[in-house]
């Protein structure tokens, strides 16, 4: 039960921090990326605990599915972040939520801060990675 719900939760993350028709998913043939970043902060204490995610006002979350043809599947996934000339390695990490795999990474943010995000997406067993590209800006509240 504890596990549905914070697989609920995180699925709703993916998607509660757009604005109302967008949503945030790449298609690459059979393949589909489903990436969100925001605030650390929005987690419950209790999520964050259980996936060893800092909440905080200055740290933002990274996450990444893929899917092949509906389906999850594991991936390679690497990305960074892009602040004018600085580049920061995020290290991404699986976690399995209802047995399918989730990429989460987290990254230092400050208030009104504008970052691009890098992520390249290797499936398993599907060849060259896939290039995600995307900006956001972020608010401490």
């Amino acid at each position: 039960m504890r596990l549905a719900a914070l697989a609920t939760l995180l699925a709703l993350l993916l998607v509660c921090a757009l604005p109302a028709g967008a949503e945030r998913v790449k298609s690459f043939g059979p393949y589909q990326v489903h990436y969100n970043a925001f605030s650390s902060g929005f987690l419950s204490p209790e999520v964050a605990r259980d996936y060893g995610i800092l909440r905080s006002r200055t740290r933002g979350v990274l996450v990444v599915s893929v899917h092949e043809e509906g389906r999850p599947v594991r991936a390679r996934v690497q990305a960074q972040t892009v602040d004018g000339s600085d580049n920061t390695r995020i290290t991404m990490r699986e976690v399995r939520t209802n047995g399918e795999p989730l990429y989460v990474g987290s990254f230092k943010v400050d208030d009104g801060q504008n970052l691009r995000f890098d992520i390249a997406v290797a499936p398993e067993g599907g060849g060259e990675p896939l290039a995600v590209r995307f900006q956001q800006q972020f608010f401490a509240d």
